[in-house]
């Protein structure tokens, strides 16, 4: 009689790996591979004929230098038509440590919106132009920076030191003409806060030559036309007493610095302007005595 043959151990191990792998081998072909990426879409950027991105293109937020932008509030909305869809991705130069991208997809043909968000951070403070790109179109769109250090001052507010004693409150802008006219290109009055009788004025007036007021440093003692002054009030306004105030005297030279102007490209234009100022100022017993920290922000927050 025959014996049955049986497979030693480590043979009948072999046999049990090799169906292992076979079974995964098998059970991998199975499932294809993924799909390639979609088309890549085919459009253009409407713009006029300076290449300004045109359509419903917007940009959103307040925009500052040195500060991390916060990509939930600021972003650009820019217009698309599309005349294939696909995929995309939408990409712009690298200017003054920043640069936008977006993508995705674009599912019919069209005109559309892509949202770009910023990397990055400003270096500085000023207006800056971003050319984007998108298939063989391109368009560019501007981003007003704000000078960051307007922040350490609330809107419509003023401040200044004198004496070792720092003043300060809101004023409200009775005439500001910046940049355009060459008449009385800002008046504030405001009041001191926590004080019923105590009003704060500046002034500038550029009728005098300097025509339009970009940023620059000017002075309040070179016109009567040109104040700055704090004054005791009556209740309804009359001046009782001079605490602070600019002269025409040998020295007194108070300077008004603008540091930046700038016109915010918010759903609707805006104008900020961050200012110091400080000179020497005559007090209320007639002595020249030095005005310091002198800030004045006026416009949005």
């Amino acid at each position: 009689m025959k014996k049955l043959s049986i497979c030693p151990d480590h043979t009948l191990a072999a046999v049990i790996f090799s169906s292992f792998f076979l079974f995964i081998f098998i059970g991998c072909r199975k499932n294809p591979l993924p799909p390639p990426d979609s088309n890549p879409a085919h459009g253009y950027f409407p713009a006029d004929k300076n290449g300004i991105c045109g359509g419903s293109t917007i940009v959103h937020g307040i925009w500052y230098n040195g500060l991390p932008i916060n990509t939930d509030t600021n972003y650009v909305d820019v217009s698309v038509y599309v005349t294939s869809p696909g995929s995309y991705k939408i990409s712009s130069d690298t200017l003054n440590g920043v640069f936008f991208t977006g993508s995705g997809e674009f599912p019919d043909s069209g005109m559309t919106t892509a949202r770009l968000k910023a990397t990055g951070s400003f270096n500085t403070f000023g207006d800056a132009t971003f050319r984007i790109h998108f298939d063989s179109s391109d368009c560019q769109f501007g981003i007003a920076v704000n000078d960051s250090a307007g922040l350490s001052i609330g809107a419509n507010m003023w401040r200044f030191t004198a004496e070792g004693h720092t003043y300060s409150g809101p004023f409200t802008a009775q005439s500001f003409d910046i940049p355009e006219s060459s008449g009385t290109d800002f008046e504030l009055d405001g009041f001191v806060t926590g004080s019923a009788d105590t009003a704060f004025m500046i002034a500038l007036n550029t009728s005098n030559g300097y025509g339009s007021l970009p940023v620059g440093s000017y002075l309040t003692s070179g016109s009567s036309l040109d104040f700055l002054g704090l004054y005791t009030t009556t209740p309804n306004g009359g001046i009782v007493k001079s605490i602070y105030q600019n002269s025409t005297a040998a020295g007194a030279v108070d300077t008004i610095k603008i540091e930046s102007i700038i016109t915010l490209l918010t759903p609707y234009y805006h104008t900020t302007v961050v200012a110091t100022f400080s000179g020497m100022v005559l007090n209320s017993e007639g002595k020249l005595v030095p005005l310091t920290n002198g800030k004045f922000k006026w416009g949005a927050p």
